[in-house]
């Protein structure tokens, strides 16, 4: 796992170097993984904008971001800054958004970004507040991760709307062939939920299955 540390501690090389940020940042080998470190200081949103600009631009090939607990649905600007950036790694395989306090506003905005990364066959939005509308936001861009093999929207606030959401993205294209690993767990999922989502994925082989916490 290589990673690239935060922004202030890139600052502080360039100044200790008298050298630019981008001179600073380390060159991985292409198709290694890019880990925020979760360390970001002052204006999370122009940190954030920063931080990817580098990624973009000296990891254009990159297959791997985990951008885990970096709070980047805190506000609307927050996803909206990083959102172009991510659109822009267009070779991503894997990319991980747990724990961002992501809600459907954020989702709009990060759809526009996921639009662009179709070659995504590992997601992971767990612990986020994602609800039925913002599986609708996310829903086009969804519909393109046709190698889509594996998701994890556990613990967020899906209910059967989000569950009948996600049914159509199936439906539509996610995974057409390729899902075999989807994990819903602790999102309020009745029954009936379940068995839209059944219904949907009849036609794909669940390796490790679906994962439900049916409410009651």
């Amino acid at each position: 796992m290589f990673s690239l540390g935060g922004l202030r501690k890139l600052k502080q090389a360039a100044a200790a170097e008298e050298l630019s940020i981008v001179q600073v940042a380390p060159i991985p080998r292409l198709g290694d993984s890019l880990d925020a470190d979760k360390v970001f200081a002052g204006d999370r949103s122009k940190d954030i904008a920063e931080w990817m600009s580098i990624a973009v631009e000296r990891l254009p090939y990159l297959k791997s971001l985990d951008m885990d607990g970096c709070k980047l649905g805190r506000t609307v600007n927050i996803m909206k800054n990083f959102s172009p950036y991510l659109g822009q790694l267009r070779s991503l395989t894997e990319l991980s958004l747990q724990s961002n306090a992501i809600d459907a506003n954020a989702c709009s905005e990060l759809a526009l970004g996921m639009q662009h990364t179709t070659f995504l066959s590992k997601l992971r939005l767990r612990n986020n507040h994602i609800d039925g509308d913002g599986v609708r936001e996310l829903h086009v861009a969804l519909t393109k991760l046709c190698s889509l093999r594996y998701l994890n929207m556990a613990d967020n606030v899906l209910g059967d709307d989000g569950a009948e959401m996600l049914a159509m993205s199936i439906v539509d294209g996610m995974g057409r062939t390729s899902l075999c690993d989807l994990d819903l767990s602790n999102n309020g999922i009745t029954a009936a939920g379940e068995q839209t989502l059944a219904d949907a994925s009849g036609d794909l082989q669940l390796e490790d299955g679906m994962f439900f916490d049916i409410a009651l």
